[in-house]
């Protein structure tokens, strides 16, 4: 398949990231950090691509579409189903972050995803604060479950202990979340609009 656009996939983990641009057929494993992204930058200058796709990795992808998307790079986060779809029809099977990061490059190329809306400072704190909140009620309930099954007092007082800790500190994720959203109008309105909804609480609307 003759791929006309010139665009850059990059396939995003937690402790790194790889590089393919289409045109070029450049394949580069990069440290996901400062340094790494900085070094990103530089090689998508001598790319020039027109677009650089990658896929929404729980937050892992943010600094990096930011820091591109400053540098003035158009850039499209993109739900990892859409990749997997693309890349069964393309009868893709193996999967390793090289082969990912090229199939993701001829997704961008084959079906021009629209560019992701400017990811601002504000924005990927919000993130930061939702997915923290995610993760300590995922550890509320693990603890809960654990203290359905206790047997003994020290055990159920030692969980009764942590579950303590985990409601503190998603009382104070909540506080913060409820903060950063009345600091950010646009966010704000929506917030009061989903609010208003019958059965919807504030903490909801705000999650939503």
């Amino acid at each position: 398949m003759d791929f006309m656009r010139n665009c850059i996939g990059i396939d995003v983990a937690k402790q790194k990231f790889d590089v393919h641009g289409l045109h070029t057929q450049l394949d580069r494993q990069i440290d996901n950090s400062a340094d790494g992204i900085h070094q990103c930058v530089l090689l998508c200058r001598q790319q020039n691509p027109e677009l650089i796709v990658m896929e929404a990795t729980g937050g892992y992808e943010l600094a990096l579409a930011s820091t591109l998307q400053a540098e003035g790079f158009s850039v499209a986060v993109v739900n990892p189903r859409r990749v997997r779809d693309f890349a069964r029809a393309m009868g893709q099977i193996a999967k390793t972050d090289k082969i990912d990061a090229r199939t993701i490059a001829r997704f961008a190329a084959t079906l021009e995803p629209m560019p992701t809306e400017q990811i601002k400072e504000n924005t990927q704190k919000l993130k930061a604060l939702v997915a923290r909140r995610s993760q300590l009620v995922s550890l509320h309930t693990a603890e809960s479950n654990r203290l359905e099954h206790a047997n003994t007092k020290d055990i159920r007082q030692s969980i009764a202990a942590v579950l303590k800790v985990i409601e503190t500190q998603l009382e104070t994720m909540d506080r913060q979340i409820a903060e950063h959203i009345q600091n950010m109008p646009e966010l704000q309105q929506r917030a009061e609009i989903i609010d208003s909804t019958p059965g919807v609480g504030p903490t909801t609307a705000n999650m939503l």
